[in-house]
């Protein structure tokens, strides 16, 4: 893990790795489970991002996958293997492949908490900035829409009773995060337009 991770972004780096392995430990705490196969799913369950930055389409969920089915296999019988590949295929949760067995709920879970809160919109911020996305624009992806149409959701998607009560206290933080940036941003705004209309008075009287 840390040899395919050493190139990776700092929204996922080796603390966010370990942040999801502790939840994921957590969450296993509640509930019957193969709690070997969701830890190594955690620990592996990122190490095709670096892939993905370089090939933007590439899923890292995908490729991380394979990459771990291929390291586990001499190591451990089919069955785990194929188990853990699973656990990684499916935490990304995207094109309605939706984790199946317990252990993939878990590592979706887990993953999905280190993107709540503060941390989660500083995490978010972190990506965004390194890819050249915007806080806000009129049309296009930007922070803005990202956190309205996924992270503001994210509460209300969690698989597991203990995820959720996880979540629940790193609501409010990212809510008021989000009230105070479209505050600012709107003062910004109406800043702006008045500065435009000063500027159109002060040409038409030139004219």
């Amino acid at each position: 893990m840390r040899t395919c991770m050493k190139d990776g972004d700092a929204a996922h780096d080796l603390s966010h790795i370990y942040r999801v392995t502790a939840y994921a430990r957590d969450i296993a705490e509640y509930m019957p489970c193969d709690r070997e196969v969701v830890m190594i799913s955690a620990l592996l369950h990122d190490i095709g991002r670096p892939a993905q930055d370089r090939d933007e389409t590439l899923d890292h969920a995908d490729v991380g996958a394979r990459m771990a089915y291929t390291f586990l296999l001499p190591l451990t019988d089919e069955a785990f293997a194929i188990r853990v590949r699973d656990c990684i295929r499916t935490h990304r949760f995207r094109a309605g492949d939706q984790p199946a067995t317990v252990e993939a709920q878990i590592l979706y879970d887990a993953d999905k908490l280190d993107v709540c809160g503060a941390l989660g919109i500083a995490r978010t911020l972190l990506y965004d900035g390194a890819h050249g996305i915007p806080l806000s624009t009129e049309s296009g992806w930007s922070f803005l829409r990202e956190y309205e149409t996924k992270l503001a959701g994210l509460y209300d998607r969690f698989f597991t009773e203990r995820a959720r009560e996880l979540a629940a206290p790193k609501r409010s933080a990212a809510e008021a995060f989000h009230q105070a940036l479209l505050s600012e941003l709107q003062t910004v705004s109406d800043s702006q337009r008045l500065l435009d209309e000063l500027l159109r008075e002060s040409n038409a009287k030139v004219v």
